[in-house]
Formats: structure tokens, C-alpha cells, sequence
């Protein structure tokens, strides 16, 4: 008869080859997981306390260890159906030897004998007891981590990003992040995919002006002042304009454009009326609004602001030296109206060519609706309190009635709090030109998606820039200097906005006719930028022919003169209002 200690080995040795078990189904591994917690509740006898040393083999093997074998060895069919199919057979055999041996000799031993019996008892019910830990972990546990993770954790991680990243968009969002999530994931607005593929049709100057590339003559032409012709138009608010437009008439021979939809001759056709054509006083109805903008325009629209919206729509430059501070909120709402509109049309055109990409080669021109960099718009105002009224009727403007949201609003509203300005002794116009905050250092980046206007975004991921001539300048450095200078975010501006000129002549006219001269520069980074979206015209460096100047100002002085004859270079045209002093 094989010693006790020889059984116990062998028992050990197979335990030990067994293969390793086959993994269960999540859905099986819960039922047998259940089959097991509640078989060793009902059947389960608790151990007594730890047997002393003088205790004879028979205590040590009946109490406890021992008492759970039997149970094991009488239930073979229940168990069959807990531990898994490659352990089965070999356990049966293990439990049907121990009992054998238990129930054998109980004189043999000795206390070498009794210690090894002993010492793989505890390794047999270690064993054991790890089988039901891994069972357990394998599924108790996992389950509770996993409901865990996917409730709490992201819920948390959910309402973290919802409350904090808004407020701290100024660090990067991104959106690019965020804001390339919301560029993806929101769709067209109705009506908006219906009024962009009638663009060409109905004569909309954002089409003809920016889908169409230029001749090499016409750019010759540009550069020669002689080829300007100069006439006379009037409104009957603004009075008398005097109108340049270039003296050129492009060739018969169809040129490359952008367009999706529409051919190239209807475009062409658009471009050069528009090129010839003296500006005319429209309806709201006729300036190609979109139909948000048109239902949100507030229903005091003077015809002095539908004639400044009637030249500004028409993609021409703009200089107005006959700004008072009766007017300049009219001004501030035709401006920022058509900075507005311009913005949406763009966002439209590549929303609308983001889902026709997958379908068309890299190479095709036509998916071509981008610049180097995101900034399109740049306005330069004097004071924060220019910079937050234009931040309202934005948001008037956008979202009426609370409909949207505006991230950052609290911190906005602290930065740029509406002040009021105490009346004592000094003229009226004074208190007009300095009311509320009058800082004259800071700079605004905001984006714009289909139901948020985002503040305080970074530069790179800004549509409309808003700034102080110093605030700009302190960003973009002064060439020469050691500090590295940063121009690249002015590389692709469409709409450059100056108002207030006259009181940024008595700030710092320099600021003004540097940063002009740092536009359109080639960018020095890439920032991210998809090479296959961006226009033939930007990366031929003609971006200066195409952006659109607009000088508001109260008097008319040499350097407001020098930008605007040697600056705007818009091929077209220019319109300067000239009435008798």
C-alpha cells in the first residue's frame, strides 16, 4: 500500500499538468460564478480554530479540510457544473483518493510523515482556494470595475470636460479638438445647402470672388496704377462715392475654379460684372444674408446700414471718413453683420465639401475652400468697450433670445465690464469717444460654430480675431528684435476691419501700418494645415489681392491715405465716400 505522502504527491503532480482552463463566455462565467457562491453557502462548513500542535493526523484531517472533501465527493453531478471541463475529471480522482486514504491507515504515521501530510494538505486547499479567488476576480470583480468605469468615471470625466474645457478655451481647444469635433459632427443648417449651390446664379460676390483664381495679366495690372479707372456714383444717404475699379477685361479662355456644382462660365461671368460694376443701394433681401443672419437682423435697420451692408456685400474696399458717434452703432452693426455672414458661408462651404471629400481624389481643385491658417476676419478697435459691444450684437445677432451658448461669458463679462462713465465738465463728444473701458492692451479670439460662439480661443483656432493695435502688435514682436516673432495667424485674413481710426492715430499709427504689412507673409509653421484644402491663390501668395480693407474714421488724414493707396490692393475695386466739407 502506497504511503500517504506518495498519494498527496501524485495528487499534486497531476494537479500541476493539468492544461490550463478553458476561458468561459461572460454569460456562462456569471452563472457558474452564482452556481459556486451559493453551493458553498448552503454546503460550506466553516473551519473551527487552528488545531493545536498535540492534536492527533485523524483531528487534522477531519476538521475543516477533510469535511469539505466529503461534500466535493458526494456531489459529483453539482459540481460538474461549477469548476470547468478540463478540471473535472481530475479533481473527482483527487477527492476519491483522499477520502480512501483518510479512511486507511491510521497507525502509520510518523511526525515527519504528519508534517508532509500537513504541508500539502495546506498547498491542496491553497489551490483550491485560488481556483475560487481566480473565478471570482474573473468576473465579480471585473463586472464591479467596469460598471464602475463606464458610470462613474465617465460621467465625472464627462462633466469635467463639459464645465472646464469651456472656461479654459483659451488654452487650445479643438478645438482644434473640440472645435474640428463640432466642424464634423454638426450638420448644415435647413435652407443652407440650397441658398450656397445658388451662389453663382443669383450673383453672390462671395462665390464669384473667392472661388476664382486670377490671370497673370490681371495681376500684372494690379501692380500698375495707371490701369485704375476712377468714377463717381452717390447713394441717398452716404452721399457721394468715388469708385475704382480695374481697367482689364480677362480673356475668353475658361479658368480653373472651385466651385462644386455650378460651371465655370456663370462664375466668370459673376466675377467680371462684378469687377466693372459700380456699387448700388440693395434690400436686406438682396445682399445673399444668410438665412439666419436675415431672421435675427434687428427690424431698425436704417437705409444708412443697408447702403454701407449694400458696399460692403459687394467684396470691395471700403474707406469712410464721415464716422460720428451719432452713427458709429449703426456702423458697428453693418460691419460686424457682414463679418457675420462671411464666416457662415465659409463654414458652410467646407462643411458641405467635408462630406463630398471621401468621394473625390485629393487632388481635385474643386475641395479647394481654405487658407493657411483658420483666422479669417480681423477687427481693429481702440477700447475694450468697442470690443464688447461687438461681442453683443454678435451674440444678438447669432443667438436671440438665449437660443445658443457662449462659452467663457462669465470670464468675459469680468474682463470686459460695461462701465459707466460719470459726466462732469468736458465736452459731450469726449464722454462718446472714452465711455466705458477705455484699455487700450488687449486681444480677443473667437470662434464660431452652429450653436456656440466660443471666447477666448487661441488665435490658430479663432475665425474672428479682435484686437487693440497694441495688443496685436505686442503679439506679433517687432522684426529684428531677438524675440521670435509670431505672424502666422494674419497669413490668410479675408476681412480686414479698422474702425475708429482716428482715435487709433492718437494711440499709435505704427501699430496699424506694421501689422498690415505682416499680413499675407508666407507662414512659417504649417499649424496643421491640409496643403490639399488650401487655394492655388494662397499659395501663390495673391492673398492680398483678395482681402477686403474696410476704414472707418472721423477725419480723413495722410496715414489713413497712405494704407489705403499703397495697402488695399483689392482687385475688386475700392469705394471712397467723398461729400463737401
Amino acid at each position: 500500500m502506497r504511503n500517504k505522502f506518495n498519494k498527496r504527491k501524485e495528487a499534486a503532480l497531476r494537479a500541476a499538468k493539468r492544461p490550463p482552463k478553458r476561458r468561459i463566455d461572460k454569460e456562462e462565467r456569471d452563472k457558474d460564478v452564482f452556481k459556486r457562491r451559493k453551493f458553498i453557502k448552503n454546503n460550506f462548513v466553516e473551519e473551527g480554530p487552528a488545531v493545536e500542535e498535540s492534536s492527533s493526523e485523524d483531528e487534522a484531517v477531519e476538521s475543516g479540510y477533510g469535511q469539505l472533501l466529503q461534500v466535493f465527493a458526494q456531489t459529483t453531478k453539482e459540481k460538474s457544473a461549477i469548476e470547468s471541463d478540463s478540471g473535472e475529471s481530475s479533481n473527482e480522482e483527487e477527492g476519491g483518493d483522499v477520502v480512501s486514504g483518510n479512511g486507511g491507515d491510521k497507525g502509520d504515521s510518523s511526525e515527519n510523515e504528519e508534517d508532509s501530510v500537513k504541508s500539502y494538505e495546506g498547498d491542496d486547499s491553497e489551490l483550491g482556494e485560488e481556483e475560487d479567488d481566480e473565478v471570482e476576480i474573473g468576473s465579480g470583480e471585473e463586472e464591479d470595475d467596469e460598471a464602475e468605469i463606464g458610470s462613474g468615471e465617465e460621467e465625472d470625466d464627462e462633466a469635467e470636460i463639459g464645465s472646464g474645457e469651456e472656461e479654459d478655451n483659451e488654452e487650445n481647444l479643438g478645438e482644434n479638438a473640440e472645435e474640428e469635433s463640432d466642424e464634423e459632427h454638426d450638420e448644415v443648417e435647413d435652407g443652407e445647402t440650397l441658398v450656397e449651390n445658388d451662389d453663382s446664379e443669383t450673383g453672390d460676390p462671395f462665390a464669384a470672388h473667392f472661388e476664382t483664381e486670377l490671370e497673370p495679366d490681371m495681376i500684372t495690372a494690379l501692380n500698375d496704377k495707371t490701369r485704375w479707372k476712377a468714377s463717381s456714383s452717390s447713394f441717398p444717404e452716404l452721399g457721394n462715392l468715388q469708385v475704382q475699379n480695374l481697367n482689364y477685361e480677362p480673356k475668353k479662355t475658361k479658368v480653373k475654379t472651385l466651385m462644386d456644382i455650378e460651371p465655370e462660365s456663370k462664375l466668370l461671368q459673376v466675377q467680371k460684372r462684378l469687377i466693372s460694376d459700380q456699387p448700388e443701394p440693395k434690400t436686406l433681401l438682396q445682399l445673399h444674408l444668410k438665412q439666419k443672419l436675415l431672421m435675427n437682423t434687428p427690424p431698425s435697420m436704417t437705409p444708412y446700414q443697408t447702403e454701407m451692408m449694400s458696399i460692403m456685400s459687394s467684396y470691395k474696399d471700403l474707406l469712410y471718413t464721415e464716422r460720428t458717434n451719432e452713427k458709429g452703432e449703426e456702423l458697428r452693426m453693418a460691419y460686424t453683420l457682414h463679418a457675420l455672414n462671411h464666416i457662415l458661408k465659409t463654414r458652410t462651404k467646407i462643411l458641405n465639401n467635408n462630406a463630398k471629400h471621401d468621394a473625390r481624389d485629393e487632388s481635385d481643385e474643386k475641395l479647394r475652400d481654405q487658407g493657411f491658417t483658420r483666422p479669417k476676419i480681423l477687427i481693429i478697435v481702440p477700447f475694450k468697450e468697442s470690443c464688447r459691444k461687438i461681442v453683443e450684437m454678435m451674440i444678438t445677432l447669432l443667438f436671440p433670445k438665449e437660443k445658443g451658448s457662449v462659452s467663457n461669458r462669465k470670464r468675459f463679462n469680468e474682463d470686459y465690464a460695461k462701465i459707466e462713465t460719470a459726466r462732469k465738465d468736458k465736452p459731450d463728444d469726449y464722454y462718446e469717444t472714452f465711455e466705458g473701458n477705455i484699455d487700450d492692451s488687449f486681444k480677443l479670439g473667437i470662434g464660431v460654430t452652429k450653436k456656440t460662439l466660443k471666447l477666448y480661443t487661441d488665435f490658430y483656432s479663432s475665425d474672428i480675431i479682435i484686437s487693440s493695435p497694441l495688443g496685436l502688435r505686442l503679439v506679433t514682436g517687432v522684426e529684428g528684435e531677438d524675440r521670435k516673432t509670431d505672424t502666422d495667424f494674419l497669413s490668410s485674413i479675408e476681412l480686414l476691419v479698422v474702425d475708429q481710426a482716428d482715435v487709433v492715430m492718437m494711440q499709435n499709427w505704427d501699430h496699424v501700418a506694421t501689422v498690415v504689412n505682416q499680413m499675407h507673409s508666407q507662414p512659417k509653421d504649417s499649424h496643421g494645415v491640409d496643403y490639399s484644402r488650401v487655394r492655388l491663390w494662397s499659395l501663390d501668395g495673391q492673398a492680398k489681392f483678395y482681402r477686403q480693407t474696410v476704414l472707418l474714421s472721423g477725419v480723413a488724414a495722410p496715414e489713413i491715405n497712405s494704407v489705403w493707396n499703397k495697402s488695399c490692393l483689392n482687385y475688386m475695386g475700392k469705394v471712397k465716400v467723398m461729400n463737401e466739407v
